[in-house]
């Protein structure tokens, strides 16, 4: 059985928006959730002026706002800000408080590079698409300028940035490939192995590459590339297992339902699955591109 919370406030008529995410909560406890499962994201002006007037005008807990600014004003850290809120509305237990306050204390120590990448890596762990790849282009775009001013393309190979900029890239063309843009997801990770020789990275690109070119012209470029030859034995059997396990998925025996409808005739009823699955994909696909 699950946790019982006791409710602490009213449910806001107006929500806020957590900016950095894009998150709308509705009551205080929304807002414990959302601290609890994203400690990593926060960052020292979380709790901020907005948040505290929201908490006293729509959640109705003066006391807790007014607590809050106070130190605010008197600059304490978040984590000790994060522990008043989360002890007040009872919302975790002591040893989880002490965990959520560490990471958020352990966040200080990241550079904004490291902590633009989590921001990243959140919207597209939640398949927010358009959100990502804003974030990814622009940390992308940081880590490009970084490099040339530090002059490596003739001082030789700065291992870090290019793991992290390998990194970006793939996620990139991860993006792309979840949105069917499969040619731009097919650069990205060709410079994502350019910039880190990982077995992942070079799969993918022969996935993108099988997937757009016919069959003879993925065979050639495999015959005649020799360092192809093991990521194309680890996508083979990718594919292999992709198959069975969509042969047996819930989503295929719809698909084969629907052919069954159609092939007895069953027109009206055929219809109005398609149309509910059609639906579906839609609304699945406005919130990958939402921003």
């Amino acid at each position: 059985m699950g946790r019982i919370y006791q409710c602490v406030g009213h449910y806001a008529e107006t929500a806020y928006t957590i900016k950095r995410t894009w998150i709308h909560v509705h009551c205080v406890e929304e807002l414990c959730y959302y601290i609890c499962n994203n400690a990593y994201l926060l960052e020292g002006d979380f709790i901020n002026q907005e948040m505290l007037l929201w908490l006293d005008s729509e959640c109705m807990l003066p006391a807790l706002a007014k607590t809050l600014r106070a130190q605010i004003r008197q600059g304490v850290r978040l984590e000790a800000q994060i522990r008043l809120l989360l002890e007040t509305v009872h919302y975790c237990p002591a040893e989880e408080i002490d965990a959520i306050v560490g990471m958020i204390a352990a966040n200080d120590s990241m550079n904004t590079k490291q902590k633009n990448k989590i921001r990243a890596d959140y919207f597209l762990k939640n398949e927010r698409y358009a959100l990502a790849l804003q974030a990814y282009e622009e940390l992308a775009e940081e880590l490009e300028e970084e490099q040339k001013e530090n002059g490596n393309e003739k001082n030789g190979k700065d291992e870090k940035n290019d793991k992290l900029m390998a990194s970006v890239y793939y996620n990139m063309g991860v993006i792309y490939a979840h949105l069917f843009l499969f040619g731009q997801a097919g650069e990205y990770f060709k410079m994502a192995y350019e910039k880190q020789e990982k077995e992942e990275y070079q799969v993918a690109y022969l996935a993108i590459r099988r997937i757009l070119g016919p069959d003879a012209e993925y065979l050639r470029l495999i015959g005649e590339n020799e360092e192809y030859y093991q990521a194309s034995r680890v996508l083979e059997h990718m594919m292999d297992k992709t198959d069975k396990d969509w042969k047996t998925s819930e989503e295929h025996l719809r698909f084969m339902e629907m052919r069954r409808l159609r092939e007895t005739g069953s027109i009206e009823a055929y219809t109005r699955q398609v149309e509910q699955m059609n639906s579906a994909y839609k609304e699945l696909y406005r919130n990958m591109v939402i921003e």
